[in-house]
């Protein structure tokens, strides 16, 4: 069975969303998404992505952003 996935992405534009924050369930190719989010919110900043299956989380930054260390800024 191929993986699902959930994302929250962080859109960088405040008015969309729950404060810049959007929701995605059923996400089964991360790729495809990724390619979405970049159409529809051009400065978005990050997508963290749940498995569906086992919980384990990762994060998928857009290009040019700092280190990882820094990442708790960009949180309102």
């Amino acid at each position: 069975m191929k993986a699902t996935f959930n994302a929250i992405t962080y859109t960088g534009d405040k008015s969309i969303g729950a404060s810049g924050f959007v929701k995605y369930r059923k996400i089964s190719c991360l790729d495809r998404h990724v390619k979405f989010i970049e159409r529809k919110y051009p400065a978005w900043l990050w997508i963290t992505y749940y498995n569906k299956e086992t919980n384990e989380k990762g994060i998928i930054k857009k290009a040019g952003l700092s280190s990882p260390a820094k990442k708790e800024t960009f949180f309102p």
